[in-house]
């Protein structure tokens, strides 16, 4: 895997610079392949560029998040009822009237 990554990276800076000899793109080659693992090594947590990966997300903080609103949604309205969240804004949807299609759509 980590030679095909390089590879991949080293085809990418070939196609951008006419400039460059082989020992210098294997050294950035061998650089960016470094900062991948470090961004996305689950192992490595916090990673040391303070980064944080997919793999880091503390799921606790996500769950004290949603629950109020979850508990507001079964207090105040009916089960066919949704918040859409996102960073700037929240939408309280209720399914007045609404027809799926889900056994007609291939995967």
């Amino acid at each position: 895997m980590e030679k095909e990554i390089k590879k991949e990276i080293e085809k990418i800076l070939w196609r951008h610079t006419d400039k460059m000899d082989l020992e210098k793109m294997t050294q950035i080659v061998d650089e960016l392949y470094t900062l991948i693992q470090i961004i996305f090594d689950p192992e490595n947590q916090p990673n040391q560029l303070g980064i944080k990966s997919t793999f880091e997300v503390d799921k606790s903080d996500f769950q004290k998040a949603v629950e109020p609103a979850i508990r507001y949604l079964f207090n105040n309205y009916n089960p066919y009822t949704k918040i859409y969240i996102n960073y700037s804004s929240a939408e309280l949807l209720s399914e007045e009237n609404c027809h799926n299609l889900n056994n007609e759509i291939p995967d």
